[in-house]
């Protein structure tokens, strides 16, 4: 399990990331926070955890609201976290579809916001953020069914609060907040009647990224996310000119499925000649060479590729985003891996980070400890294994209760993003879990964008993003 924690490497952090620890503070805001924006109205929670009379913890959200037009119905509300464990909402907050995000780190007007036509609702999970712990040590709320109940809690808070309860309700999360919203699903009871839930480049099947002897079906999952960026790259034999990425995952995946993942069953059966056979076909699609990938069994291991597959000593390709190369030296202290695509920086002490001054002086949240927008702390402390002591906790595949929410409410309908060049939580895995729970599919809709673990990271694909979640959001 440490592996698939070390994989995710905090994976939604934004590169406005700051390493720090929130300092325990005894008390927290007891009334919602309102300021007029222009245009809109921002309101500020924070929910004591498990109740006011003897807090061990508090979660907090920042809401962006507009009034329904005239003769409408309520604005639908969307509920947004990210995951890690240990990151906050700023991702989607302040560089997707907040009223402001990050240009050349600043904050500026975001003309993608999604908020002329929903009600938004970024949360950020004990540890994270303003969220604080009030415990000795580690908190009660970093494992995975006390983390989504603490959600669930400010979810029903803020609908109750708001006098929303008539209101269309949706969930999103991305990377491990798409594992917290699946097992949310398990307590659909303690939530509002659901009208979608949007999974954004989500860890759901946690088999799905264990590298482990015996395990076949993460090595089928991640090629066709390997063969793009090897062809990104340009690796490998480029067997049509002038594909897209598209057709390029397409294409790996029609092999994992037909041929390579039938010939890994076999395990030590595979009669040689077979074994020659794939080795070529892995070769030509992920620029590897044969020798190598025969001495790895037909397996090569996702950090492996990426190491090797340019060729160059000291270079290696980013795990959250392929598309980028840098130093494969180990990675410098206080940062447990050495993705080229995480960028994280030190705060300057003493002094407001831009987030927190927009908070401050924008949002007026009358708080002054640090906004932690990653920690390392609450992704190592996380414990996985909290569920009720049955066969289900050998099991870290969340997606089955989707299939038992989508079972029990026939309006609740799913939304898929996810970005080709993701080697985190690759497309095929995701899709995989989602295809193999049970759901109704004809009420899921895939996205795939030509983008990273976040795949809203440019212009284009937040232009693509946003168009689908105005589509699916009504």
């Amino acid at each position: 399990m440490n592996l698939v924690i070390r994989r995710m490497a905090l994976a939604c952090a934004a590169s406005l990331c700051c390493l720090v620890a929130a300092a325990a503070d005894p008390s927290w805001l007891q009334a919602p926070v309102i300021a007029q924006q222009q245009g809109y109205t921002s309101t500020f929670f924070e929910l004591p955890l498990p109740d006011a009379t003897a807090p061990v913890a508090t979660i907090s959200a920042t809401m962006y609201t507009k009034p329904p037009a005239a003769g409408k119905a309520a604005r639908p509300l969307l509920f947004l976290f990210n995951g890690g464990p240990g990151a906050s909402s700023t991702p989607l907050h302040l560089n997707g579809l907040g009223p402001k995000r990050y240009v050349d780190k600043q904050l500026q007007p975001n003309p993608f916001t999604v908020l002329d036509t929903m009600d938004l609702v970024f949360i950020d999970p004990v540890g994270t953020g303003f969220s604080q712990v009030l415990e000795a040590g580690k908190s009660r709320y970093w494992a995975t069914e006390a983390d989504a109940r603490a959600a669930a809690a400010l979810i029903r808070h803020i609908v109750k609060a708001t006098q929303r309860e008539g209101a269309p309700v949706y969930v999103g999360g991305q990377s491990y907040g798409g594992y917290r919203l699946a097992t949310l699903m398990k307590f659909t009871a303690e939530l509002p009647p659901l009208s979608g839930i949007v999974f954004i480049s989500p860890m759901l099947d946690a088999t799905l990224m264990a590298d482990a002897p015996g395990n076949e079906l993460v090595h089928g999952a991640e090629l066709p996310s390997m063969a793009v960026a090897a062809w990104q790259h340009g690796k490998g034999d480029r067997a049509v000119q002038g594909e897209t990425v598209q057709q390029v995952f397409e294409r790996a995946t029609a092999f994992a499925r037909d041929e390579y993942v039938p010939a890994l069953l076999e395990g030590a059966k595979l009669p040689a000649d077979r074994q020659k056979t794939i080795a070529a076909r892995l070769s030509a699609l992920l620029g590897l060479p044969v020798d190598e990938i025969v001495r790895q069994r037909l397996r090569p291991g996702s950090e492996d590729f990426l190491t090797h597959v340019l060729g160059q000593d000291g270079k290696r390709l980013g795990r959250l985003d392929t598309r980028v190369i840098g130093s494969s030296a180990p990675p410098p202290a206080g940062k447990p891996t050495n993705d080229p695509s995480l960028v994280v920086t030190a705060p300057v002490a003493n002094q407001l980070t831009p987030t927190e001054a927009y908070f401050r002086n924008e949002l007026n949240v009358p708080i002054t400890r640090k906004y932690v927008p990653l920690s390392f702390t609450v992704n190592g402390g996380w414990n996985f294994f909290d569920a009720s002591p049955t066969q289900e906790a050998f099991y870290l595949n969340a997606t089955r209760h989707v299939a038992t929410a989508m079972a029990a409410n026939p309006q609740l309908r799913v939304l898929y993003v996810g970005g080709y060049y993701d080697m985190a939580t690759p497309v095929g895995a995701a899709t995989y879990a989602l295809e193999h729970a049970g759901l109704p599919m004809e009420r899921v809709r895939m996205q795939v964008l030509p983008g990273a673990h976040s795949p809203y990271d440019d212009d284009a694909n937040l232009a693509r993003f946003t168009a689908a979640l105005r589509e699916f959001v009504r």
